[in-house]
């Protein structure tokens, strides 16, 4: 250096190469410096937004926890708030349950406090159903306030109210039900919805039948997935279905052996109504000693119920107990038990009067006493003995001095007696005790028919329906008069009115008579009967029953190719029972349809029905025996034949039935030998003496002995004249008609050959 200092030679330091080397490349340090700064700012701020997201994720999940906690408590809080609503329903339903009962309606004084509750308890019910949301719960719990307001209108005596609230509650359910098919809650509300419907008894059998069986298959379909579900609800509702079958439809006995079959597999006692029926089938077979016992089992557990502690509703099986008594004196009576039968008259009363004392505002224990009171003068009537009836209508006077009770009795009385005038003054005095009570002049009615009054009997009817204008059962009456009175547009109106009502009652159809109808001199009014049964096809969705009713009146009314058209849709119908084939065999005869005939014959015999009962075994066969040739081989018609007589011997229906299959099958001997038997039990309104002496005399024809052939004609002849003089049912007069000309077909061969 210049300044004389020590130079000493060293490496060159990181700082001079650094100073060295940024002289030489200002630029591009320059440019790298503002890269590192932008990467630095870029990344101050990434940073920043990170910790900012993170801030905002701690935050976002602090909210979510928040929100969930939030749901949980709502949820919490929801699920509280409905146990706490249906608490609160349930106690309502149990106040409203407890204001309608009869032990309630016993206290004096009770009526208005009564109606207070239960117009105060419809008011919240309709307020529920107008608040609720459109969800499921809402909407089956309002479904559940329309039921219960249906039971306000019930415990009015509102029948008309009553079903026009339950069906609402129904249709509301069914559209919950089908968007929870597996919910059983809302099964049991259904099964409970269909269960008032099916027991007040507002419907036609037809539609009570389905309900019935949509309560077993609900709770079948409950038991299956779990929920319990006694056997003896599942018995009771198959009895139930029995119970409401028409008396021919041979599934109804299946039904019966199911209850009791579902009830000994669980090792209970089967429902009492079981019991009721087989010794109802039992009496009606003649079979007198094992409907004795049957009787004595039902209303043996009738009574044990009654008794039972925990039945907070004793009374209804005491008033079943009192009317089955008063059936198994009828069963004794027939077995010439008269003591044994008039004890049980007497006591069948007896329970009737203090049930009636006990539960004045039950007008259905004051109607179940007039029963009884009728029943036991009935039978002091068929013994000779209504003097001695005194005794009987001065317990009813004690017991009930200001009522039109004893009135009703001694008018029964004066009836048996004789005395009709003496009878219109005591039902007049019913009525003026009973001003309210429609069944007064209904049963006023009823007698007047019996005397041929119809101006009185009509007076009495228009009394009731003023009283009770739904009531179809009575227009149908109403309608009967009008045409007896030549009134015959009126007669349709009143029919057409009991229809629209309730298009499942079909016995407004054929209430007036099918022959009355078919022989009616106006034309109108036939051509008009028949659109009514078309638009009543319409009301009941083609059903089976309505359908074989119209081809029914076409048949007798001459418009062969509609009824032909009904038969054929009839015949495709996998779901026809035994007696619905024989009515379509019947019918097809009459068409001179054979070969309609021998097809359903092969149809009936080819196939199993359901039921497999002794009745539905019998029209099998029976159906085969209506006219010669109906098929090929007679065997397994034979068969059906054997086994309802083995399954009833002493019924004589099934065994003219075996006596005509085999007359059929060319076993004249053993046809000859079954026949002769029938002749021998006991008459039955299901069948004819006459059938037994035609089909006997055909088969005497066969067997050569003419004077035999020709005595049994001239007696079936002189027994079928009598029937017929009597206006019978149409398949009595079409088969005496049927087997009248084959078997004088027959004889005349016989004196042609002479």
């Amino acid at each position: 250096y210049l300044n004389n200092e020590q130079v000493q030679a060293c490496p060159p330091t990181v700082w001079y190469r650094l100073q060295k080397f940024s002289r030489k490349n200002r630029g591009l340090l320059t440019m790298t410096g503002i890269c590192l700064l932008m990467l630095f700012a870029a990344s101050g701020v990434s940073i920043a937004y990170a910790v900012q997201a993170q801030t905002a994720r701690k935050d976002a999940d602090e909210q979510r926890q928040e929100a969930i906690a939030a749901k949980e408590e709502s949820d919490r809080r929801l699920k509280q708030s409905r146990i706490d609503f249906e608490r609160a329903l349930k106690s309502l339903d149990t106040i409203v349950g407890e204001a309608s009962s009869v032990e309630f309606a016993q206290l004096p004084g009770v009526e208005k406090v009564r109606t207070d509750i239960l117009q105060r308890a419809m008011a919240f019910y309709e307020e529920i159903i107008a608040d609720h949301d459109n969800d499921l719960y809402a909407r089956a719990h309002r479904a559940m306030a329309m039921h219960n307001i249906a039971k306000i209108y019930e415990a009015h005596g509102n029948a008309r109210m009553f079903l026009e609230e339950l069906n609402k509650a129904i249709a509301e359910m069914e559209s919950v039900l089908q968007e929870s098919p597996e919910d059983n809650k809302h099964r049991s509300y259904m099964v409970a919805m269909l269960g008032s419907r099916m027991h007040i008894g507002v419907q036609g059998l037809t539609d009570r039948v389905k309900d019935a069986r949509r309560c077993l298959e609900l709770s079948q379909q409950m038991k299956a997935s779990g929920e319990e579900v006694s056997a003896s609800t599942l018995a009771f509702f198959s009895l139930k279905i029995a119970e409401m079958m028409t008396p021919e439809n041979p599934e109804a006995d299946g039904y019966v052996d199911e209850a009791i079959r579902i009830s000994q597999e669980a090792g209970v006692a089967p429902p009492p109504g079981a019991y009721i029926w087989l010794a109802a089938r039992s009496a009606e077979s003649n079979e007198l000693d094992d409907a004795v016992r049957h009787y004595h089992e039902g209303i043996s557990l009738y009574e044990r119920w009654a008794t039972d502690p925990g039945n907070r509703y004793p009374h209804v099986e005491r008033c079943i107990v009192s009317t089955e008594r008063g059936r198994l004196a009828l069963v004794l009576e027939r077995q010439k038990k008269i003591s044994d039968a008039e004890s049980l008259f007497r006591r069948a009363f007896e329970d009737a009067v203090q049930l009636a004392a006990e539960y004045p505002q039950m007008a259905w224990y004051q109607q179940m006493l007039q029963y009884r009171a009728i029943e036991f003068l009935e039978y002091l009537n068929r013994h000779s003995r209504i003097t001695e009836a005194s005794d009987l209508i001065a317990a009813l006077e004690n017991q009930f001095p200001t009522s039109q009770r004893p009135h009703i009795a001694r008018a029964a009385l004066a009836e048996l007696s004789g005395q009709p005038d003496e009878a219109c003054r005591h039902f007049e005095a019913a009525e003026a005790a009973g001003p309210t009570d429609a069944s007064l002049p209904r049963r006023y009615a009823e007698f007047l028919i019996r005397i041929n009054d119809s101006a009185g009997a009509m007076r009495e009817l228009e009394k009731t329906l003023a009283m009770e204008p739904g009531q179809w059962s009575m227009q149908k009456r109403v309608a009967a008069l009008h045409f007896e009175a030549g009134r015959y547009s009126d007669a349709l109106e009143d029919i057409r009115k009991a229809v629209e009502v309730n298009p499942n009652d079909l016995s407004a159809i054929t209430w007036i008579g099918i022959e009355k109808i078919v022989g009616c001199p106006d034309d109108r009014f036939r051509t008009e009967y028949l659109k009514l049964i078309d638009d009543a096809v319409v009301l009941n969705e083609n059903t089976v029953e309505v359908i074989l009713l119209r081809a029914l009146f076409r048949v007798f009314m001459d418009e062969s190719r509609q009824a032909q058209a009904d038969l054929k849709a009839l015949s495709e119908n996998s779901n026809l029972t035994a007696y619905q084939s024989y009515v379509c065999a019947l019918l097809s005869l009459k068409l001179h349809d054979s070969q309609y005939y021998s097809d359903i014959c092969r149809t009936i015999i080819g196939r199993e029905i359901a039921s497999n009962s002794a009745t539905d075994d019998h029209f099998k066969a029976w159906t085969c025996a209506l006219a010669p040739k109906a098929i090929n081989d007679y065997k397994r018609a034979i068969e059906f034949s054997r086994r309802a007589v083995a399954a009833e011997p002493m019924n004589v229906l099934f065994r003219v039935g075996l006596g005509a299959i085999l007359f059929r099958a060319g076993d004249l001997d053993e046809a000859h030998k079954v026949l002769t038997e029938a002749l021998e039990l006991p008459a039955r309104d299901g069948t004819s003496p006459a059938y037994i002496h035609y089909f006997l005399a055909m088969a005497e024809h066969r067997r050569g002995h003419s004077d035999e052939a020709k005595g049994h004609l001239q007696k079936a002849n002189e027994i079928a004249d009598a029937e017929l003089s009597k206006s019978p049912s149409w398949n009595r007069r079409l088969t005496l008609e049927l087997l009248r000309s084959e078997a004088a077909a027959f004889v005349r061969v016989d004196s042609e050959n002479e």
